[in-house]
């Protein structure tokens, strides 16, 4: 029951908030970071009225907004006004990219040379393997054998289909059961280096039954031998120093682009759900490290359904809301046609608002359209991916945004502290 104490605590925390964020931006108050914060107090006094303690209130994921540019946005604090919207931006608009790019090939030998999981070594029978079920749930187990395909004369192609690797293996478990697995599930163990990561930062279980592997390369790099990842390491110096830097108060890091750099991986026969990432204030790059170098044709492999990830994620880890519409099977379909026949003009790639491109060369998108990723190559997809601040930002507005969502989080832990104490 609400009573007017507890009516008072609420309203006493919002005015916190708003004081928060008002003497933290300071100077940095553009008139469109004003009209950005007045559509968030507009939207969140009509929606807290009846019930400023709902917990729906906090739940920025459940019911996005569908802007009239077809992005899907969160409903409070997801739409920047005054910034172009399209989904996908030449990524020539972004010179400080192109460091990462001409450092691909090395970067990729680099990061294959860490991981120590190469598919045509890994893959072979007695190695050890990580295998990921559809439930979200995990195990490891060895290659009993790749299975062979038949051939209409009655013979068998040992392991190939149209002369890629074919695509189920037998896996055998601790305790001697196998289980033959598609492709998409299975996964070499790697090195020392990749199985702390996965250990310390593991990511989403629901994002391990896609078959996409992601991880920061800060800390990829941190976690790393003294003397590796030399010419990642300068890329990655080179891209900062040409990125758009704050003109006021704060580092590169905190207020300037990209936000945030991480190593992305696909595997083979593998589908990234439909969804969006849900504000417009930033866009997305990916920079093709190894790609996989011949498509495989054959029967697809359907991403897991809203349902299926429901039940293993996290909330704030997937944007149900914003794809409820979207038929996940269509996105298959556009890639690889009823016949299973592969669609797109590479072996993997990303559809954004349902247009297919290849990762042939870097891909700067917007991830509040709904998207998905694919790889229906014969190895897996090894990409660069960073998010930077939308260009049309200002370095206060950068800034502003940036202290925004640091209060936000500290406005929602008050929240949910008050919930559990009344």
């Amino acid at each position: 029951m609400l009573t007017a104490a507890l009516l008072s605590s609420y309203a006493a925390i919002d005015a916190a908030f708003w004081a928060d964020v008002d003497s933290r931006v300071g100077a940095a108050a553009t008139p469109r970071f004003r009209q950005y914060c007045a559509n968030f107090r507009d939207a969140w006094a009509a929606e807290a009225a009846p019930d400023p303690a709902a917990s729906a209130l906090d739940d920025e994921v459940a019911r996005p907004s569908l802007l009239d540019t077809g992005q899907f946005v969160a409903r409070h604090a997801g739409a920047f006004p005054g910034l172009t919207a399209r989904p996908f931006w030449d990524a020539r608009e972004f010179p400080w990219l192109e460091p990462l790019v001409a450092a691909a090939p090395a970067m990729a030998a680099e990061l294959a040379s860490a991981r120590g999981d190469a598919y045509d070594v890994a893959m072979a029978p007695g190695r050890a393997v990580d295998v990921f079920f559809e439930d979200g749930t995990s195990d490891t187990g060895t290659i009993d054998r790749r299975v062979e395909s038949s051939c209409e004369d009655g013979t068998s192609d040992a392991g190939t289909i149209d002369g890629v690797d074919a695509s189920t293996y037998d896996v055998r478990y601790a305790d001697g059961e196998v289980e033959r697995l598609d492709r998409s599930h299975v996964a070499p163990r790697g090195s020392a280096w990749l199985r702390k990561l996965r250990k310390r930062y593991p990511w989403p279980r629901a994002l391990e039954a896609t078959g996409f592997e992601h991880f920061s390369v800060a800390r990829a790099l941190a976690s790393a031998e003294k003397g590796a990842f030399t010419a990642t390491r300068a890329a990655l110096r080179t891209c900062r120093d040409r990125a758009p830097a704050a003109s006021r108060g704060g580092r590169f890091h905190q207020y300037g682009s990209p936000r945030f750099v991480g190593y992305s991986r696909h595997r083979p026969r593998s589908v990234l759900a439909a969804h969006s990432d849900l504000w417009n204030w930033c866009l997305t790059a990916h920079v093709p490290l190894q790609m996989p170098s011949t498509p495989r044709p054959g029967t697809r492999v359907d991403p897991p359904s809203l349902e299926a990830q429901a039940a293993v994620a996290p909330r704030h880890t997937r944007s149900g809301g914003a794809v409820a519409a979207m038929d996940r099977a269509t996105y298959a379909e556009a890639l690889w046609g009823e016949e299973g026949e592969r669609v797109g003009s590479g072996a993997a790639g990303m559809i954004v608002a349902g247009e297919a491109r290849p990762w042939t060369e870097p891909l700067v998108f917007d991830t509040s359209f709904v998207h998905s990723a694919y790889n229906d190559g014969d190895a897996p997809a090894d990409y660069l991916h960073i998010d930077f601040y939308h260009p049309e930002l200002t370095a206060d507005e950068r800034r502003a945004l940036s202290i925004f969502q640091r209060c936000q989080g500290r406005w929602k832990k008050s929240r949910a502290a008050l919930a559990l104490a009344a």
